[in-house]
């Protein structure tokens, strides 16, 4: 579930870690700091994808 700080991804960059990056996908993980919920950036696009974790792990190889 987003918070009130995902609603404003990407910015503010301090509200999210980068997680990951997939050279296969050609895309960027990024967590939000306050509520977990998984963002992707893939190149090329003009938009960004909500992730599950499963999708996350499956991937971004995501640490335990």
């Amino acid at each position: 579930m987003s918070c009130e700080k995902c609603k404003r991804f990407p910015a503010p960059t301090s509200a999210f870690y980068e997680v990951g990056i997939s050279l296969e996908r050609h895309g960027n993980l990024y967590e939000c700091k306050y509520c977990g919920t998984y963002y992707e950036i893939v190149e090329g696009d003009r938009s960004y994808k909500e992730l599950n974790r499963d999708e996350a792990e499956h991937y971004y190889n995501l640490p335990e």
